[in-house]
């Protein structure tokens, strides 16, 4: 499952709060001594929060490319995502120096491509791919996904068939090294990053994260009751637990292999 840098954060902090709080209580039960307990687990909290965080920003590919590189590859995906058939057979097979065969499914002289970013690939893309791979299993099959359910993990991790699962941000790096892009960019407003934010922020406010929120607000009042600094716990946990109601009536929706894309692209000028 893909996350968004935001999401990403989140979660650092919600298992790295989980941690401190659990922490503080075992702690402070020893110590018997309430500020020095709390300094120890901010100590704790900002070491956990950082090895959570990159373990979560390299499982979600948010290392490959660069931060200011990000939203550039956000936004061709999002323009991939609405091309019609005849644009992205044009386009794919340029990219890839590849011919086009059916069904997404592209051919160079080093392998076979099945690419869908566009919706995401399910148990019947996998057997339409298995059906195809097993006719024709003479060069490797590489699968590039933007998404996937975990039915179509499961069965990829269970098949004898050596598919390579790769995702978008490789394609992307593609894209640089040929300099070959699908469109030209825009240049963004001046606000376009408020917005973004504000986007993201509202797509976080969804009914599966009302739960992270929820138990957020909840630990914050529960730990007013043991430290200092009352107020601002209740204040701050109060806040998380309107987030968390809101998350709860808001309608919004909320296994890569290590492959390098360009090893089977032949180094060719763009047609």
């Amino acid at each position: 499952m893909n996350k968004t840098k935001l999401s990403v954060i989140l979660d650092s902090i919600l298992i790295a709060f989980s941690i401190t709080l659990l922490s503080y209580l075992l702690i402070n039960k020893y110590l018997k001594n309430a500020m020095f307990s709390l300094f120890i687990c901010i100590l704790i909290y900002i070491i956990v929060f950082f090895v959570i965080f990159k373990h979560f920003n390299d499982k979600h590919s948010l290392s490959k490319i660069k931060l200011f590189e990000q939203k550039d590859a956000a936004l061709y995906l999002k323009f991939l995502t609405y091309t019609s058939e005849d644009f992205d057979i044009k386009f794919y097979s340029n990219l890839l120096n590849a011919n086009y065969i059916n069904n997404n499914i592209y051919e160079n002289n080093e392998a076979y491509f099945y690419i869908n970013l566009k919706t995401k690939l399910n148990d019947k893309d996998f057997k339409f791919i298995n059906e195809f791979f097993t006719k024709n299993d003479n060069k490797p099959f590489i699968i590039i996904k933007n998404n996937c359910f975990d039915e179509f993990i499961t069965l990829l991790k269970n098949s004898p068939n050596k598919l390579i699962l790769i995702d978008y941000i490789q394609l992307y790096n593609l894209m640089k090294t040929k300099n070959y892009f699908p469109t030209k960019l825009e240049k963004q407003d001046h606000f376009f990053k408020f917005k973004n934010f504000k986007l993201k922020s509202k797509q976080s406010l969804n009914s599966k994260n009302f739960f992270k929120f929820f138990l957020s607000g909840t630990s914050l009042i529960i730990l007013s009751l043991f430290i200092p600094f009352i107020k601002y716990y209740i204040f701050f946990g109060s806040a998380l637990l309107i987030i968390s109601i809101i998350c709860l009536f808001n309608k919004n929706k909320s296994v890569d292999n290590h492959f390098d894309l360009t090893s089977v692209i032949k180094k060719t000028d763009t047609k």
